[in-house]
């Protein structure tokens, strides 16, 4: 299922799997927590990402268990799609 950062997701599912673009990284990465992540600064109400929204569940105790795949933004999407194929065939072993 398909969510925008900035909309409500309800029902929280007890695995919420996520897919979004990380600046730095260099192939897709997994993550199963949000503790080594640095907020960017929030100005407005248009700063808050889904970071701050994954935070934000996590405090109400809403999320559960999460796996996040990082997406170098420097990827072609060949291989974003290629690189992320390959993490989520893991998932059906």
């Amino acid at each position: 299922m398909l969510k925008d950062p900035l909309d409500e997701w309800e029902p929280m599912p007890e695995h919420l799997r996520v897919i979004d673009t990380i600046v730095g990284l260099y192939d897709v990465n997994e993550y199963t927590d949000l503790e080594g992540f640095a907020q960017a600064p929030s100005v407005t109400m248009h700063d808050f990402d889904a970071l701050s929204q994954l935070r934000f569940l996590q405090k109400l105790g809403k999320l559960k268990k999460i796996t996040l795949y990082g997406v170098p933004d420097t990827l072609t999407e060949d291989q974003a799609f290629s690189q992320l194929e390959m993490r989520l065939r893991q998932l059906s072993v």
